[in-house]
C-alpha cells in the first residue's frame, strides 16, 4: 500500500558543507555589509549629493544674476531655443537655478528639485548640446545619475523630508 504525504513548500535545508554552503555564507555576509552601508553611509552620501549638485546650479544661477544683461542675448543668439521668448527663458532658467538648489540643500520635497534639475541637465545636454557641441559635457551623465538617485531615494534622514517622515510614523 502506498501512502501519500503532503510536501512542504519550504526550501530544502542547506547542505552542511561544500562550495554551495560557503557561497551562501559569503552572500549572506555580503548582504549584511550592504544593509549596514545603506543604514550608516547612504544618509551621508545623500547629503553630499544634495550639497554638491545644489552648489553647481546655485553658482550658475548667481552667475546669471550677476551677468543679467547678457542672459537675453545668450538665449537669443547662443542657445536659440525658440518656443518661448529669450527673456522668458532667462527668467525661468535663472529662477530654477536659484530656487531648486535651495530646496535640495535643505531636503524639502527633494524629488521635485531633483527631477527639475535632471530635466534641466538633460535639456542642456541633449537639446542645447545638439545645436552647440560646447554643451555636450560628459559629466552631464554623472549629474543625471545623481539627480536620478535623489529622485528615487528622496532626501534621506538628514533632510526636512526625513524629519517630516519620522514625525508621521
Amino acid at each position: 500500500m502506498t501512502t501519500l504525504t503532503k510536501t512542504s513548500d519550504a526550501a530544502p535545508p542547506r547542505a552542511s558543507g561544500g562550495i554551495l554552503s560557503l557561497a551562501g555564507r559569503l552572500f549572506d555576509a555580503h548582504e549584511a555589509v550592504g544593509r549596514g552601508l545603506t543604514r550608516l553611509v547612504e544618509p551621508l552620501f545623500n547629503v553630499a549629493a544634495r550639497l554638491w549638485m545644489g552648489k553647481i546650479f546655485l553658482d550658475s544661477g548667481i552667475a546669471r544674476v550677476i551677468n543679467w544683461d547678457k542672459q537675453e542675448f545668450l538665449f537669443q543668439e547662443e542657445y536659440k531655443l525658440g518656443l518661448l521668448s529669450p527673456k522668458l527663458w532667462a527668467i525661468l532658467t535663472t529662477g530654477a537655478e536659484l530656487v531648486l538648489p535651495v530646496l535640495l540643500f535643505v531636503g524639502l520635497f527633494t524629488r521635485v528639485p531633483a527631477l527639475g534639475l535632471l530635466i534641466m541637465t538633460a535639456f542642456i545636454h541633449f537639446v542645447v548640446g545638439f545645436a552647440n557641441e560646447d554643451y555636450l559635457a560628459p559629466y552631464h551623465y554623472v549629474w543625471m545619475l545623481v539627480f536620478g538617485y535623489l529622485f528615487i531615494r528622496g532626501g534621506g534622514p538628514f533632510s526636512i523630508d526625513g524629519f517630516v517622515k519620522s514625525q508621521r510614523e
